[in-house]
């Protein structure tokens, strides 16, 4: 199973979340988990930077390979409201 990560755009108008594995699922190597929390938190980064730059949020979701949702954990449309 996966866990849902929240993030919000610069307005703080397009709450979403992104898959994280649950603690089951991660590795023990606690190397290979600060580079893969490293690399979560730059995706995060760089989702909210892309949302700023009006890129449509179902391409940010292509171009990340992440899956956003709005605050009722439905997947959003290619609009932001």
């Amino acid at each position: 199973m996966v866990e849902k990560r929240r993030f919000e755009d610069v307005e703080g108008k397009f709450p979403a979340v992104i898959d994280e594995k649950r603690s089951g699922e991660r590795t023990k190597d606690p190397v290979i988990r600060k580079i893969h929390r490293r690399n979560l938190q730059a995706k995060l980064r760089l989702a909210k930077g892309l949302l700023a730059l009006g890129l449509e949020p179902s391409r940010v979701e292509i171009v990340l390979n992440i899956q956003m949702h709005n605050a009722n954990g439905k997947t959003k449309s290619k609009e932001i409201v």
